[in-house]
């Protein structure tokens, strides 16, 4: 009977077709259906390199790691979770979801809720090793460590564990071991790189830094030449995982900085064709509102330091930036994002002004002119934004006489381009400042969760040449021809303080907490590859070990978005099971 059982449930897990989110799936495969089910020769080694900035290992590029790419996806410019410190980001890779989730943030392991008087109930996400036990009992599991504390913290249920107090004791034991062990799955850890970086600094010139990774490296090439050295290894299937937690700063990790939560992985099997992710990042502000009760309300937001700057008082304007919304409410229209526009109902246009819109169900940004009397327009990008994705937007206003022009870009394509005629004294200005979001006192409660980044604000009607060019750029160089014409410039990725000098910085209203969120990656108008989106994380760990091992994971929280799945093509044609 349990035979019976075992072949159902692995024959459901064959079948099983996980989606991608990243990636159009190719056309469906189905593995092929072998005589006995219950053999199942994937293997994963997974090598963690604790405190191994990615990028300078790039620079580096020692041997080792340097000859496995030619078999590998990979990254150089993966990121960690957004607490970077040793314990958080461990509990991170063990238990496949972030910080937010888990909780974990010192070293004692122990879950943080923020309020040490709150009654809520402690959130439990047990590891994949956990999962992996609980559903595949007869499968055989190991880990060879230099952290005991933290092994039996976080994957305390391995039966097989291993503790030493150097790496090269590690790389000896676990060589020796992976040569006839049976486990479908081992974890190793390195950490003499961190320990090199919090001695002595986390830096490319650092010989001391660069002389570890080097050294580690020696280290990874012995566990993968001791795999491929047993006798069974011609009829297995390998996975071989090799990445970081965390990266560093200084002599400290568990910053906030780039160089702290940058990270590599190397996700290596003999049929794979190398594919390196190489992301752009973009980072920004979050601004968020709920409820649509006066009574019941709450939202962030900030406004420039005086009335005056951003009305048009010349002739021509063009205002540009990247938005990416994180939800998309279905019932919620015309929600003000930005612009100069009294606090009046938006809705009924009652001010001067001009202002940014948001409409419901991701159908698009809209823009809103008013003077009042003769000129009331309400129009919008017409490509719908999606959510989870950065998206260049851009709007140019030139006046001659009585005729207003008004053109609209959406990730650097004109999508319309309009001429209104209005009265001879036209104006969109008024005495309300720049704001982003309205304050407590504006009567449209609207729902909203956007990330905004790189306001751009000048003082002449950008070309369409202009638009292009500046769509693909994630940040505006001082060399760029239209940068002399900014009058405000906001990059919103660490603060709300203006660039150009002349301008106005941004201050909070209201008492919401404002809040700047890690960096996504982005296609840009440029460049469109999906490799320039997809950001490797060290929480993809578990759902990439329970792929490689058939099993399903839908059900545990962790991300849903499969990396191997798009590059099926290569490497069932000779899986052996």
């Amino acid at each position: 009977m349990k035979n019976l059982l075992n072949k159902i449930f692995l024959g459901i897990g064959l079948l099983s077709v996980l989606s991608c989110t990243v990636f159009d799936d190719p056309a469906p495969i189905f593995e092929e259906e072998v005589s006995s089910l219950e053999i199942n020769k994937r293997r994963v080694l997974l090598i963690n390199v604790d405190g191994a900035v990615g990028e300078i290992v790039q620079e580096v590029m020692p041997p080792r790691i340097a000859a496995l790419l030619a078999n590998s996806k990979y990254t150089f410019g993966g990121l960690s979770d957004a607490n970077t410190n040793y314990a958080s980001t461990w509990a991170s890779i063990a238990k496949g979801v972030p910080v937010s989730k888990h909780q974990i943030t010192s070293d004692d392991f122990a879950v943080h809720t923020g309020d040490d008087e709150s009654h809520e109930s402690i959130p439990y996400f047990p590891s994949f090793m956990y999962r992996l036990e609980e559903i595949k009992p007869h499968y055989k599991t190991s880990i060879v460590m230099r952290d005991e504390n933290m092994a039996k913290e976080l994957f305390n249920e391995v039966e097989n564990r291993h503790f030493f107090a150097t790496d090269a004791e590690v790389a000896d034991y676990t060589e020796n071991y992976l040569k006839t062990s049976k486990d479908m799955l081992t974890i190793v850890q390195l950490s003499s790189v961190m320990e090199a970086g919090r001695a002595t600094g986390f830096s490319g010139t650092n010989g001391d830094y660069t002389a570890a990774i080097q050294t580690v490296d020696g280290y990874i090439g012995q566990l993968v030449d001791a795999v491929k050295a047993r006798e069974t290894y011609a009829d297995e299937e390998w996975l071989i995982i090799v990445q970081s937690n965390n990266g560093g700063s200084g002599l400290e990790t568990g910053g906030g900085d780039f160089e702290s939560k940058n990270i590599f992985v190397i996700l290596n099997h003999p049929r794979f064709q190398p594919y390196e992710y190489v992301p752009h990042y973009l980072s920004g502000a979050r601004f968020y509102k709920t409820s649509r009760s006066r009574t019941d309300y709450d939202a962030n937001g900030v406004e420039a330091t005086n009335s005056t700057s951003y009305n048009m008082t010349g002739d021509e304007m063009t205002v540009e930036f990247f938005l990416k919304a994180n939800e998309i409410y279905e019932s919620v229209s015309n929600t003000f994002v930005f612009g100069k526009a009294g606090i009046t109902n938006q809705n009924n246009k009652t001010d001067e002004g001009w202002f940014i819109l948001q409409r419901s169900k991701g159908t698009g940004v809209y823009v809103v002119m008013s003077d009042k009397t003769s000129l009331t327009t309400l129009d919008g990008f017409a490509t719908p934004y999606t959510k989870g994705k950065w998206d260049h937007m851009a709007m140019t206003i030139k006046k001659t006489g009585t005729t207003v022009n008004r053109s609209m870009y959406s990730n650097g394509v004109l999508i319309s381009s309009t001429d209104f005629t209005v009265a001879a004294n036209a104006t969109l200005n008024n005495t309300a400042p720049f704001r982003i979001q309205h304050g407590l006192e504006h009567n449209s409660f609207h729902n909203q969760d956007t990330e905004l980044s790189e306001i751009r604000i000048f003082n002449k009607a950008l070309t369409r040449a202009d638009i292009e060019r500046h769509a693909c750029l994630l940040e505006l160089p001082e060399s760029d021809p239209s940068y002399a014409d900014l009058t405000g410039y906001y990059p919103l990725k660490e603060d709300f303080n203006n660039r150009i000098a002349t301008g106005p910085n941004l201050v909070q209203m209201g008492t919401a907490p404002l809040e700047h969120l890690p960096a996504t990656g982005v296609a840009t108008f440029c460049d469109t590859d999906p490799r320039k989106v997809t950001v490797l994380t060290n929480i993809d760990a578990a759902p990439l070990i329970f792929y490689w091992l058939r099993q399903r994971y839908e059900t545990y929280g962790w991300s849903t978005a499969d990396l191997l799945k798009p590059f099926e093509l290569e490497f069932l044609g000779g899986d052996n099971n």
